[in-house]
């Protein structure tokens, strides 16, 4: 099951996800985000 929430950040960690998200060739920074948590949370559990 799927979960939403809203989320607020400071403008600089957004221009922070905007240049992840073109680095990776990302559409949104919904899923720049989704990306990067669940790299987070696979290095985390070895």
């Amino acid at each position: 099951m799927a979960r939403k929430f809203t989320m607020s950040v400071p403008n600089l960690m957004y221009k922070a996800l905007e240049e992840e998200m073109k680095e990776r060739k990302l559409d949104t920074i919904q899923e720049t985000i989704r990306v990067m948590l669940s790299e987070y949370f696979k290095k985390r559990s070895k």
